[in-house]
């Protein structure tokens, strides 16, 4: 607010001053918040005064208010400074009215420039050596121009110092563009030591919950650098406050939905392939009597049930990596072999052996337990897979990638209430989608509806068919 106060004041100063005041306003708002301002506003004052004593005005009021302020700051009271500077700048401002400014001699108007331009490359780190070191000696060559009056050849070096540095200021934005871009990515793999963490109990079911975050943040990670690469300084601004969001819903999201059920659900069936595979360990104790044909076939289908076993093993552990459609093809394999060794183990159970049909009933009996399983797994699959379907999502779009895609993070509805389940998503808005928000405002609480085509490492695509702006209090935190 100060510093807003003293850049109305600012008028009277850059009549003498011009474009050069600017650029020292600048130097001291790059530094830190109240030095920063003490001293653009010490700065400020101390050519007022030089100015105020040009046109005439008795200063010396200004000047014992300048003398205690920089007092002030040297003892580290900048906001004491501040008041003091900007006491100074009304009084010198309240005296001027009225007073027109003498004529500025070309010489010091070009000197200052000259110095202020100096100060600018000197204190800015994006500006390198040889860079610097090119705009200060022609600086001390302009200025030896002023001291021996040749005041035209220190004009046109200012005149190629300025389009030197308007160049120049293009390559300054790439260096503070890719600064930017590399904070927020370290932004983000801060997010990806919370997901992690909060991940930890997909270990139970042998999925590794760093593995599974790197998957994730690298998407986010390539798709940030894919929406910065042609942003603005105010879309960057966006990209900062949209690594907060993803940042704020680590502790919530998953990586897919029903990622806590999952394990769960893996860690029962694990038990009861544990049973089963206990059972028939008493089943082969009873096979070492068999003989011929019976001991061979009763080996075959208990090899099926094996493989039944591990498949269905494997099943649950994509499952609980989220990888539906490779859980469906395990489910299938391990309901095959059962099928396969439940065949068998009929046979035998029919055989007069008694044994032998003591040894069939055990497997068939596995091979039922074990299609149970199957089916129950399959049930969970299909029911939880959400790739190929339809869902109403609420959630945040938080940047854009393209001018059609947005990075989310989204609640599954289901009716009117939103799901405890929190996934990163790609919004692709395509043709004839209805489009009720304003998409160039975002981080953007949103009503999705739309089909999940599919997932990149956990990054859900939904094609959206209707977008509709909410209010903030219309999302759940």
């Amino acid at each position: 607010m100060k510093v807003a106060l003293a850049l109305g004041l600012v008028a009277l100063v850059a009549l003498a001053l011009g474009a050069p005041l600017l650029l020292q306003v600048r130097v001291g708002e790059a530094q830190g918040a109240g030095q920063g301002q003490a001293q653009a506003l010490l700065n400020l004052t101390q050519r007022a005064i030089t100015v105020g004593k040009s046109l005439g005005i008795n200063v010396t009021q200004a000047e014992e208010l300048y003398s205690r302020a920089l007092s002030y700051y040297n003892n580290g009271n900048y906001t004491g400074a501040q008041d003091l500077c900007l006491e100074a700048l009304k009084y010198i401002a309240s005296e001027a009215k009225g007073v027109r400014p003498t004529y500025m001699p070309p010489a010091y108007g070009i000197e200052a420039q000259l110095l202020a331009i100096e100060r600018f490359v000197n204190g800015s780190p994006a500006i390198n050596s040889t860079d610097r070191s090119y705009v200060i000696s022609r600086v001390d060559e302009a200025l030896k121009d002023i001291s021996s009056g040749n005041v035209s050849g220190a004009a046109e070096i200012l005149a190629d110092l300025k389009g030197y540095l308007a160049n120049l200021s293009v390559r300054v934005s790439m260096y503070a563009k890719h600064a930017m871009i590399g904070r927020l990515v370290r932004e983000l793999h801060k997010a990806r030591g919370e997901l992690e963490a909060n991940w930890s109990y997909m270990q139970e079911a042998n999925v590794s919950p760093a593995q599974v975050a790197d998957e994730v943040v690298k998407e986010l990670e390539e798709e940030l650098n894919s929406s910065a690469a042609n942003a603005t300084p105010a879309q960057l601004v966006g990209l900062a406050r949209a690594v907060e969001e993803i940042e704020s819903r680590a502790p919530m999201a998953e990586p897919f939905p029903n990622a806590t059920g999952r394990v769960m659900l893996y860690g029962a069936q694990v038990k009861a392939l544990v049973g089963i595979n206990r059972s028939l360990s008493r089943v082969e104790s009873l096979m070492a009597y068999l003989t011929g044909s019976e001991a061979n076939l009763s080996e075959e289908a208990l090899n099926l049930t094996f493989k039944a076993i591990n498949a269905t093993l494997t099943a649950l552990h994509y499952y609980a990596a989220g990888e539906d459609n490779l859980s469906l093809e395990y489910i299938n394999q391990s309901i095959t072999f059962a099928n396969e060794s439940a065949g068998i183990a009929e046979n035998l159970t029919s055989s007069g052996h008694g044994m032998a049909a003591a040894v069939g009933r055990g497997i068939y009996r596995a091979d039922e337990l074990i299609i149970g399983l199957d089916e129950k797994l399959y049930a969970y699959v299909e029911s939880q897979n959400i790739v190929g379907k339809v869902y109403e999502f609420r959630g945040e779009l938080l940047f854009a990638v393209n001018q059609t895609t947005y990075v989310a993070v989204l609640r599954i509805v289901n009716g009117t209430q939103e799901t405890h389940h929190v996934i990163f998503a790609l919004v692709v808005i395509g043709e004839g989608a209805h489009v009720n928000a304003n998409l160039t405002q975002l981080p953007l609480r949103v009503d999705v509806v739309g089909q999940v085509a599919g997932a990149v490492h956990y990054l859900y695509v939904v094609k959206a068919f209707n977008v509709t702006e909410l209010a903030p209090e219309a999302v759940s935190p």
